[in-house]
């Protein structure tokens, strides 16, 4: 395929998914609202060194995504359509930069690039996944720029190559913390094992000035955020959190091999394709390619590393899947033929049948389920149905048309995905009514307070301007009464109102719902179970 006709696709792909994000699915609660709300308070104080989360130093990550976040408000206003888009943005541009970093590697064969690139980018989960506003496609595409400067640095041996590196691994680091070296050295260090020259020229002040750069710029952040924070949030931003998601005190602890049988997953529908089974047989020749180890390298240390850190999701593997599209398309393309026409059965069943299986077991087993789960419309089924049935219509003459086809189902698979879940579990993840709520409320002098772990759920879609209290359940009877007019606001399973409490906001929240009371007389009963297996004898008295 020509690269006017790939970047075509890669657009049009990316604009479908974002397209159907922005209609149908809501800011999803608590990861997509909790940074909008950094960024929101951010905004709303002015001050951009050290962020913040319902007035507290915000200490998980540093500030580069809040930053950006700012730097489209300041020129389009505040909204989410901007912070919605820098994620597709970011897959647009690890796009460009992977198929320029294998046109590098492999200049006779651009071709290989091209298709590993989309095969990373139609992957069910990454194109699901790049709708989102999350760190991750931020840090790809930082890293992905570094891996085509660095190799640029390599061959042609110019300083402001160097220089350009350590500019952007900084800027990763600023992004998502020490983890961007995990993607950034091991192609560093293993120069000899992959540049075209057997040994390489590579000027020492040029290595150590791109390092001092690299390291210079999360400092200068560092340095300007410790004249207005405290060393403690200095100290849990640099150590804590890097030590908890190692150890897997910040949560998500998995075994070690957990990513070993999820890679297959993360790259569906293209692991069920046999033609990429096929020209695996062939790997053993990637051995004697220098130009592959490169990537070879930065993928298996950088699986290594990860697979021993306790703190594990999925998407901490994007980068990897990347690497490994890329090496497939190469395999790929050194095989050259689109595979027996029989082999674009497996990826058909999946992308047509995966559908109709989700709504006829929905349907079948509604008995049994919850009773907010329904089906999605079967229309949708149906037409997942026919992207299946597409696919296999006709046998593909060459290997890019083969490629064209799956990439294409797959992406329209992954847009009717987003469009039938969120038909149907969308109103429970949205909560702009109820931040909207809260908001009129705060500004009418109500103090608004939580029961639970408020995680930042209703700040930027409310457009809170002061936070919200976070009360235990053995203090919300004692913040009843100091605040008369208070709104209290918790989870519906957890809510066991009485006498003195008036609902006065409710709506569908995940699996059950969410309730705002005001006090009406004297009498204040509690209305929160410390867990969801706490008897009534757990709850406050009566007064």
């Amino acid at each position: 395929m020509s690269r006017r006709q790939w970047l075509w696709t890669v657009i049009a792909s990316i604009a479908a998914l974002w397209a159907a994000s922005t209609f149908m699915r809501p800011v999803l609660p608590v990861d997509e609202t909790r940074y909008l709300t950094v960024a929101w308070e951010m905004w709303r104080t002015g001050d951009w060194r050290v962020p913040h989360l319902n007035g507290v130093p915000y200490d998980h990550t540093p500030p580069l995504l809040f930053w950006l976040i700012q730097a489209g408000w300041w020129v389009g206003g505040v909204s989410e359509s901007w912070p919605r888009l820098i994620g597709p943005l970011c897959a647009l541009v690890s796009a460009l930069a992977l198929e320029r970093l294998a046109a590098r590697l492999w200049p006779d064969n651009e071709a290989a690039g091209r298709i590993g690139t989309l095969m990373w980018l139609s992957s069910v989960y990454v194109a699901v996944f790049l709708t989102g506003v999350m760190f991750d496609l931020v840090l790809l595409a930082w890293i992905t720029l570094g891996w085509w400067s660095l190799h640029r640095a390599v061959v042609e041996g110019r300083r402001r190559q160097w220089m350009a590196w350590g500019v952007l691994g900084g800027l990763a680091i600023l992004t998502k913390g020490p983890v961007a070296l995990v993607y950034a050295l091991p192609p560093l260090i293993s120069i000899r094992a992959w540049a075209p020259s057997l040994r390489p020229s590579v000027n020492a002040w040029h290595v150590a000035g791109a390092c001092a750069l690299m390291a210079a710029i999360p400092l200068a952040w560092i340095a300007s955020a410790s004249g207005a924070s405290s060393l403690g949030y200095l100290h849990s931003v640099l150590l804590d959190q890097t030590l908890g998601r190692i150890t897997g005190a910040m949560g998500h602890p998995r075994p070690l091999y957990w990513y070993a049988p999820l890679l297959p997953l993360l790259l569906l529908p293209w692991s069920l394709w046999p033609t990429l089974w096929t020209a695996m047989g062939n790997a053993h020749t990637l051995s004697h390619d220098r130009s592959a180890r490169m990537l070879i390298v930065t993928a298996t240390s950088a699986l290594c590393v990860l697979s021993l850190v306790a703190g594990k999701q999925p998407h901490y593997m994007i980068p990897v899947t990347a690497l490994f599209a890329l090496l497939a398309g190469r395999l790929l393309w050194q095989a050259r033929g689109p595979g027996r026409p029989w082999h674009l059965v497996p990826p058909a069943l999946f992308l047509g049948g995966a559908g109709i299986s989700v709504t006829l077991a929905i349907t079948l087993g509604g008995k049994h389920g919850p009773a907010w789960l329904t089906a999605p419309p079967w229309w949708m089924s149906l037409v997942g149905f026919m992207i299946g049935l597409i696919l296999v219509s006709r046998s593909a003459r060459t290997l890019a048309m083969s490629v064209q086809r799956i990439a294409a189902s797959s992406v329209a698979f992954a847009v009717l995905a987003i469009l039938g879940t969120f038909s149907v579990i969308g109103p429970r993840y949205d909560l702009e009514a109820a931040s909207k709520f809260i908001g009129e409320e705060q500004r009418a002098g109500r103090p608004v307070a939580y029961v639970g772990n408020y995680q930042g759920e209703f700040g930027f879609l409310g457009r809170l301007s002061a936070p919200i209290e976070r009360v235990a359940p053995h203090d919300q009877r004692a913040w009843l009464i100091a605040h008369p007019r208070g709104l209290l606001v918790t989870r519906l399973k957890r809510a066991r109102p009485g006498g003195g409490l008036a609902r006065v906001y409710q709506q569908p929240y995940k699996t059950d719902g969410l309730v705002m009371y005001q006090r009406e007389g004297a009498g204040v009963y509690a209305i929160y179970e410390e867990s969801e297996s706490a008897s009534t004898d757990a709850l406050l008295d009566r007064p």
